[in-house]
């Protein structure tokens, strides 16, 4: 064997090192992407469960919830408040659609939040809030949410209260 062969053959074993090495990198590269989409989905779904907490800890804004939810007027302070927790519920809606934008979070956890706040904006003044405030969040968010409330403006927090058996009923 001459040297030449020995060359060829050392360029050969190192493309096949070189080939082997960007394979692992990829297949590397591939796992911390999907180890980082799932941790940032855990972390949205935690923030959201933590706005619901606000809710569940709070008697008088469970209350509030129950009569949007069941179509009934509120009072101005009370309309204020649900105003105040929707919006939050948007800023962490803005988040979610960034990291949804960037591929760090799927389609199906983003529309969970794009839902969301589409039902919160359902009542005549939460629509009033949204075309005057809705603005104040990114272009991307304000058309996204538009747009639904204008094709499917169907889902409708429900009524926590009718979950929840009366002792009346249950013979109780």
């Amino acid at each position: 064997m001459d040297w030449d062969a020995v060359g060829a053959m050392g360029e050969l074993l190192g493309a096949g090192a070189v080939l082997a090495s960007l394979i692992y990198l990829g297949v590397q590269i591939r796992g911390n992407s999907r180890s980082t989409r799932t941790a940032t989905e855990v972390e949205a779904g935690k923030a959201s469960a933590e706005w619901m907490r606000q809710w569940a800890d709070d008697d008088e804004l469970l209350e509030v919830w129950d009569r949007v939810a069941g179509g009934d007027a509120l009072e101005p302070y009370d309309a204020r408040r649900y105003l105040w927790m929707v919006c939050a519920y948007c800023i962490l809606a803005q988040t979610v659609l960034d990291q949804y934008e960037q591929e760090m979070v799927s389609e199906r956890c983003w529309e969970n939040f794009e839902r969301t706040v589409v039902g919160l904006v359902q009542p005549d003044f939460a629509r009033i809030w949204w075309a005057e405030r809705g603005g104040n969040f990114s272009s991307a968010l304000y058309e996204r949410i538009d747009s639904r409330l204008s094709d499917d403006p169907a889902w409708i927090p429900p009524v926590a209260g009718r979950y929840v058996a009366s002792s009346d009923s249950t013979g109780n």
